[in-house]
């Protein structure tokens, strides 16, 4: 029998532009008012914040968000610390 492999989802590996950010809260806003829960559109405004937030440090460190969040090696990984420190420095 096959192996059967998982990952992690992240959100975050979704929203990498502004364009994605308004459609995902575009579409929770959509399915808050269909359900009636405003928890719906509470939790995606926290999630946009936050990707919002990781899209502007990615920008600012001069990285993709790809990149900030997952480094495809040591040496990029030390590499996004140094600039990030830099960056709040």
């Amino acid at each position: 029998m096959n192996e059967i492999k998982t990952t992690p989802y992240s959100v975050y590996d979704y929203l990498q532009s502004e364009e994605d950010i308004d459609a995902f809260l575009q579409a929770a806003k959509i399915q808050a008012q269909e359900e009636q829960d405003d928890s719906i559109l509470h939790t995606a405004l926290l999630t946009a914040v936050k990707a919002k937030a990781l899209l502007q440090f990615a920008q600012k460190v001069g990285v993709d968000e790809p990149s900030l969040l997952k480094p495809k090696d040591t040496t990029q990984r030390k590499e996004i610390i140094n600039k990030g420190l830099l960056a709040y420095a």
